[in-house]
């Protein structure tokens, strides 16, 4: 097993400046905050951008979208700073739960004090992206340097979007667990307070508003107007891909070029900055864990985060590809890659070509794009750090890919694949007609009577997120059960005989009926299928996400002192 991998601890420009004269991105970390640093490839100005993302499904959706702005940004010689906020992304989760609300201004402070130090930042435009850009116009209000200001899509309501975010994270009495981080009852609160149009910034600060049109932003426009707010008001038209959601990769990228033309407008800037640029520290670590960004591919052009456990326990380095087109920090493989590393076991979570800060990849799909290549790539660097045995773990789509890379790569030898939704894919086929979830009708009229779905049923009617066309299409697959497709089975078979496989579902997921019918009443050896009761398709909440790494460990050949949780149980097909 390696750790000579320290001496990629640190990023230079000379090693990673592209040579097609792009734009620069450098992983960098500062007081427990993680960042994206895009250099202009040329002459910067002294004016830096600070782009603030959204939260859990914000945050996903709206992430190659950003990296395509940052680099649009710095293209045109705005050095540009992608923020991860503690407890998101790559940045480390506080030891104790802090007040976020607080926590998080104080992030996009430390960012514009590290870009202004390491930039020769003089002033600063923030960039925020649903509840980043209420974070950034906070912050810009406290602000003297923060000389403009761009909102994307912004939460106008604090309130709402509390609601909003309990509905979409794991039920909790007192907060909101939303995955990566906590919500107390009292942050939630001081943020229900919070509305945009309440919030008073100075005349001196220019702003930008990039959103569909509403009544309540209108009159957010109309109050800042009135206290002398320079402010320009922007339809939504090609930001679309900004709230799409990420398995639509296919639907093609956002046009960021009007955002960064009213950058350079509204902001001239033609002095230079005078960046110094050390080679800049990409670690993050804490007492159980260390992790270490890596470039690798061909070309250096794909990316990942290397995460070692302090102490040892597996001679086995899992990696970790993406789940739909989430990014490799989604909250889903960051919390399980540390949960692993908590049991000795080490990981490599990277972003497929074309996802997350992996280099761009023409006519994506969510299934029908080959990534074994980008899989075998990963394998080659991990064997230059002097790992030896591999492993491979996906979610859904990535589980697939992860089944086809353990296929294609006779390095892999070991495959977690969890709710694995087919072992083959049909060309052509709709991915809005896919479904999951191959519960009996029964159990849908049930939660009929449930007050959790009328909850959710009458906030999307509000909010006009309710397309009742779609959702009775989506019932008709329900009760008539949309066809599997035509599966190979001696694929399944062939790989069994090379790959020791656990496959990971959930009740009432499609993967219990795939692996009933493909390897019936008796799996292959060495092939594991097991029902986990804590888990859901897509693995949201966090204790899920712990329950999954025991399993992993568990299923390593290492000895360790983590065991399976005692709910789980081993699963006969014949019961799935």
């Amino acid at each position: 097993m390696g750790f000579d991998a320290c001496v990629l601890v640190f990023f230079s420009t000379k090693d990673y400046t592209k040579v097609n004269g792009e734009s620069l991105m450098l992983p960098v970390s500062f007081e427990s905050c993680f960042g994206l640093l895009h250099v202009p490839p040329s002459d910067a100005m002294s004016t830096a951008v600070v782009i603030c993302p959204g939260l859990t499904i914000d945050e996903l959706s709206g992430y190659t979208t950003l990296r395509l702005l940052a680099d649009a940004f710095a293209d045109a010689g705005f050095p540009t700073l992608r923020l991860h906020y503690a407890g998101t992304g790559d940045a480390p989760d506080p030891a104790k739960g802090p007040e976020y609300w607080l926590r998080w201004q104080q992030d996009i402070g430390a960012a514009i004090a590290w870009i202004g130090a390491h930039c020769g930042a003089r002033r600063i435009i923030l960039c925020g992206f649903r509840f980043g850009a209420l974070l950034a116009a906070t912050v810009a209000a406290a602000r003297a340097e923060v000389a403009g200001l761009i909102l994307l899509a912004p939460v106008l309501r604090g309130r709402s979007y509390m609601r909003q975010l309990s509905i979409e994270s794991t039920p909790s009495r007192t907060g909101i667990d939303a995955g990566r981080f906590y919500l107390s009852a009292e942050t939630v609160a001081l943020i229900s307070k919070v509305e945009l149009r309440h919030i008073v910034l100075p005349p001196t600060c220019k702003t930008a508003l990039f959103a569909r049109p509403s009544t309540v932003l209108a009159h957010c426009a109309a109050d800042w107007k009135t206290r002398g707010v320079e402010l320009t008001v922007n339809d939504f038209a090609g930001l679309e891909p900004l709230l799409r959601p990420t398995f639509a990769m296919h639907e093609g990228s956002a046009e960021v070029a009007a955002i960064v033309s009213w950058a350079i407008h509204a902001i001239p800037d033609r002095s230079l900055a005078d960046m110094l640029l050390p080679n800049c520290s990409a670690v993050v670590e804490t007492e159980d864990w260390i992790e270490t960004p890596q470039y690798f591919g061909p070309a250096r052009d794909l990316f990942g985060v290397l995460c070692r456990p302090r102490q040892s326990g597996s001679e086995v380095v899992v990696l970790m590809v993406n789940a739909s087109g989430d990014p490799h920090c989604a909250g889903g493989a960051v919390n399980t890659a540390r949960h692993l590393a908590r049991g000795g076991v080490a990981s490599f979570r990277i972003d497929l070509a074309g996802l997350g800060d992996s280099g761009q990849a023409n006519d994506q799909h969510v299934f029908e794009t080959d990534r074994s290549g980008d899989c075998s790539a990963a394998i080659d660097a991990l064997e230059a750090l002097n790992y030896r045995q591999f492993a491979i773990f996906g979610l859904c789509s990535g589980a697939y890919h992860a089944f086809h890379g353990a296929s294609a790569d006779p390095r892999i030898g070991y495959a977690v694949l969890i709710n694995l939704p087919f072992f083959v894919w049909t060309p052509g086929f709709p991915l809005n007609d896919l479904t999951f979830d191959v519960r009996k009708p029964a159990h849908f009229l049930q939660r009929l009577n449930t007050r959790a779905f009328w909850k959710i049923f009458l906030f999307k009617l509000v909010t006009g997120d309710l397309n009742l066309r779609v959702r009775l299409a989506w019932l008709e697959r329900k009760f008539r059960r949309l066809p599997g497709f035509t599966q190979d089975v001696s694929l399944a078979t062939r790989v069994a005989k090379q790959v020791k496989m656990l496959f990971l579902i959930c009740e009432g997921d499609i993967s219990g009926e795939l692996l009933r019918r493909e390897f019936g009443l008796h799996p292959p050896p060495g092939t594991r299928i097991t029902l986990v009761p804590e888990l859901n398709h897509a693995m949201t909440g966090s204790f899920m996400r712990e329950v999954v790494a025991r399993h992993i460990i568990a299923f390593l050949p290492a000895e360790c002192s983590v065991q399976p949780p005692a709910k789980a149980r081993s699963l006969a097909v014949a019961d799935a």
